[in-house]
């Protein structure tokens, strides 16, 4: 029995347990592995609402844009945006503040203001042109906005929510914060912003002269609109730094669009029109082989809803005396 006994205990001694050392590193290591997996599915998320909120920008982009050239070609766009100051206030629309178009340096923090769009080739008369045009838009007051809240307070703008309801597909945007600014000169759309983590959009609080640094990196501050801004602030967006033409866009002359819906859709577009008699110039010609298009069917009722899309593409070639069509993905020449 004792030597049993004996054998009994030496074999226990044998299966020995975990030690605190080792409990202590498995928890270190076991710790590690739950910080990478969260820090990396919490850039996900992240990643995947700035992906949203950039898309629905867009889409409130659009819409707005669509109600506008609709108003125009209604002839209504001077009865809903009259310059009269009195139209102008907190229900209707604002004019965007001097320190949003001239730019300005606030706590070291660069506010970009507008951007003239000009090439670094550009001449000095040219410099001057651009900046007399952005000083004629400040003094006519034709660069304004419009803001939704998500608290729907008294600062919601009844023309905006009226101008792109009927463009939305999904209304439950609007229960969100949104700001859109218009170029009423070319009576077009420079911006819009979106968020869900704001309750409002403004320029400053109070008077301009107190804008600070806090102010600035404040979530419903819309002055900043770098990439790095927006995506702390979680401010989705889509617009120009310009004065209300999307930088690299230009109206054709003379455009035309075919579509055939017979056997099978097809779509034909591009820019025709004779130069003179009948002559299309070498600066003309050149415009055309490196123009590139982006190419969307939509909804008729609903621009927010598209069926089909292509972008940067090419609908010409280069040649020496003539242009001719290209098949899609032959040649797509740089923007």
């Amino acid at each position: 029995m004792k030597k049993y006994m004996r054998h009994l205990r030496r074999k226990m001694k044998d299966h020995r347990g975990i030690t605190l050392l080792e409990v202590v590193i498995s928890t270190a290591i076991l710790g590690i592995i739950i910080g990478i997996v969260t820090i990396n599915v919490m850039r996900l998320v992240q990643q995947a609402y700035m992906t949203r909120a950039n898309d629905t920008a867009k889409v409130v982009y659009m819409a707005l844009q669509t109600a506008l050239t609709d108003a125009k070609g209604r002839g209504e766009f001077e009865e809903i945006f009259s310059k009269d100051d009195a139209h102008r206030g907190k229900d209707t629309y604002r004019t965007i503040p001097d320190i949003a178009i001239d730019g300005k340096t606030i706590g070291g923090i660069r506010v970009p203001g507008v951007d003239l769009g000009l090439p670094a080739t550009a001449t000095q008369a040219e410099k001057d042109a651009a900046i007399a045009d952005l000083n004629k838009l400040k003094a006519d007051k034709d660069l304004v906005y419009m803001t939704l809240s998500s608290d729907k307070t008294d600062t919601d703008s009844k023309i905006f929510k009226d101008l792109i309801d009927p463009y939305l597909m999904d209304k439950g945007i609007m229960e969100y914060t949104l700001l859109a600014e218009v170029n009423l000169n070319n009576k077009t759309v420079r911006s819009v912003f979106y968020t869900e983590r704001a309750e409002k959009f403004a320029y400053f609080e109070g008077t301009e002269g107190t804008l600070d640094k806090t102010a600035l990196e404040a979530k419903w501050n819309v002055l900043l609109r770098t990439k790095e801004s927006l995506d702390d602030k979680r401010q989705g967006y889509y617009g120009t730094l310009g004065t209300g033409v999307k930088e690299s866009v230009r109206e054709l002359d003379n455009a035309y669009v075919k579509v055939d819906n017979t056997d099978m859709l097809t779509v034909e577009w591009g820019e025709i029109g004779p130069v003179g008699n009948g002559v299309i110039t070498p600066e003309k010609r050149k415009i055309f082989a490196e123009t590139t298009y982006d190419v969307s069917i939509v909804n008729v009722n609903d621009a927010s809803k598209v069926y089909y899309k292509i972008e940067d593409i090419s609908a010409y070639k280069r040649g020496e005396s003539y242009l001719e069509p290209v098949e899609i993905g032959k040649e797509s020449p740089k923007k």
